[in-house]
């Protein structure tokens, strides 16, 4: 069948001049484009085929199936039936549909699918079987992922398919199928499926076209492809894979650094495994997995064994070596606006952020205040850091800098006004497409201001000297994390 490249958009808007809009919109990479017809009417379908200059797939997912049409499947076939009329390239059908079964639509121009639970090799292989039985121009099968486990399954049924043999698209659905978003052209999927610029993902999982075409390039992800992972629970949000693919891209480098969603620390193992559907050579490690990651590592730097947290993790031995990035990130970015030494320093929060910055300041001989909404859990970090903690917020002029190590103000909350401003310096870790409050008020007291993108910066480029033992490009990462932040909100 014709190649229409690697990554398809998929188009749900409410009305034809929404879906008009989004095509216009697409790169050029994208030859051909998925029309999600489950809000439109026949009349703005028939439009939208007819005057679109890509090649075009029409399909309407029933409520039932997680779409949004609610229509019967007369209207439903009347509808795709208008879009093949008008031009579109290929219908999809769910194979248990009714129009599946009455096969109005010419095979060289239907698309089978099926979307349902995760299962094994096998089960996939005979619902292939049964659809070739049927037959179409190409078979697509989207197994749910509860875990990153269900991965290794679509991984090992694209590599037995044939090149020459039948076309197939095969992913997972859900957060933790995402990375198999990225990784199964090279799998041996025909195509992936993301949404376009401006729009919101139509099933879970789903990245920008941008994205997979830009910050992953998945066209010439290969075998001989190094991958690093970002470990965490919830990931989707993070520009650290622009910053780092921007790095190794520039340097010539043929590796990726992926999101590896999972609430699962130890699916770390089967992620490493060269066996399993990855083979990553190193992690970032982001929350809530800092603590778990220090606890694996069979060799701790000096700041990960004081905090007990880690960000980063590479290959020692026959384990794991933990490096705390943002320790270093944390070290230079103050040093160098205020001196080290007899600084009263005060951290809000308990978590690896937040010990990460005691460990940093105790070891620096600044004296060390933590304070929290969980009183029991700072009192315990605190001892467990040997400095002291506090359950109330402090006079004004009694500290000199002020870590926020919560993810208080990621959200554009208020700081609160009964919380003073320290003396000298504030470090905000969380960060988001605007300054938080606190950034702002403290700027407009003529404070010295780190926000949370400088700190994410500052230890993204100590995480990748660590992964790939080279001096990172901090003047592209830099532009890179700009680039995250400037691009239009969904």
């Amino acid at each position: 069948m014709p190649d229409h490249g690697t990554v398809v958009p998929s188009i749900l808007e409410p009305d034809r001049a929404g879906a008009e809009a989004r095509i216009r919109m697409l790169p050029r990479r994208c030859a051909l484009a998925e029309i999600r017809a489950d809000l439109l009417s026949v009349d703005d379908l028939r439009r939208v085929v007819s005057s679109c200059r890509r090649k075009t797939i029409v399909t309407a997912r029933r409520k039932q199936d997680g779409g949004a049409f609610t229509g019967t499947e007369t209207e439903r076939r009347e509808l795709l039936l208008a879009g093949l009329h008008a031009g579109a390239d290929y219908v999809d059908l769910e194979i248990d549909s009714s129009m599946a079964a009455e096969k109005p639509v010419p095979p060289e121009r239907l698309i089978l699918s099926w979307h349902g639970e995760s299962g094994d090799t096998n089960s996939l292989q005979a619902m292939l079987a049964r659809m070739i039985s049927l037959g179409a121009a190409l078979y697509k099968l989207v197994p749910h992922a509860s875990q990153v486990g269900d991965l290794s399954p679509i991984r090992s049924f694209l590599k037995d398919i044939d090149p020459g043999g039948p076309a197939v698209i095969c992913f997972a659905s859900g957060s933790r199928g995402a990375l198999s978003r990225i990784l199964a052209p090279s799998w041996g999927s025909r195509w992936t499926i993301g949404f376009p610029p401006g729009a919101r993902e139509t099933a879970k999982g789903q990245f920008p076209v941008s994205d997979l075409l830009e910050i992953y390039d998945v066209d010439s992800i290969g075998k001989e492809t190094r991958l690093f992972g970002l470990l965490g629970s919830d990931i989707q949000g993070s520009p650290s894979p622009s910053m780092h693919n921007a790095a190794l891209r520039s340097l010539g480098i043929d590796a990726r650094y992926l999101p590896m969603e999972t609430d699962r620390f130890q699916d770390l193992n089967l992620l490493a495994d060269p066996a399993g559907p990855v083979g990553a050579a190193g992690f970032g490690v982001t929350m809530p997995f800092k603590e778990d990651a220090a606890g694996l590592s069979c060799e701790l730097d000096r700041s990960g064994r004081v905090a007990g947290a880690v960000n980063t993790l590479v290959p020692s031995g026959n384990g794991w070596k933990g490096h705390n990035t943002d320790a270093m990130a944390i070290r230079r970015l103050v040093d160098s606006l205020l001196p080290p030494g007899k600084r009263r320093v005060l951290i809000h929060g308990a978590g690896g952020t937040a010990r990460t910055a005691a460990a940093v300041f105790r070891a620096a001989g600044d004296t060390v205040t933590m304070i929290g909404r969980s009183w029991n859990r700072v009192r315990q970090a605190a001892g467990e850091l040997g400095v002291a903690s506090t359950p109330d917020w402090p006079e004004p002029g009694a500290m000199d800098i002020l870590v926020n190590a919560t993810p208080e103000g990621a959200a554009g909350e208020p700081w609160p006004d009964h919380r003073p401003l320290p003396g000298e310096l504030v470090l905000d870790a969380p960060y988001g497409a605007r300054e938080t409050d606190l950034v702002l008020k403290a700027g407009k007291c003529g404070l010295a201001v780190l926000s949370g993108r400088d700190l994410i910066l500052a230890q993204a480029v100590e995480q990748f000297r660590l992964l790939t033992g080279l001096q990172a490009p901090e003047k592209v990462m830099a532009d890179a994390l700009e680039r995250w932040f400037d691009r239009d909100p969904a």
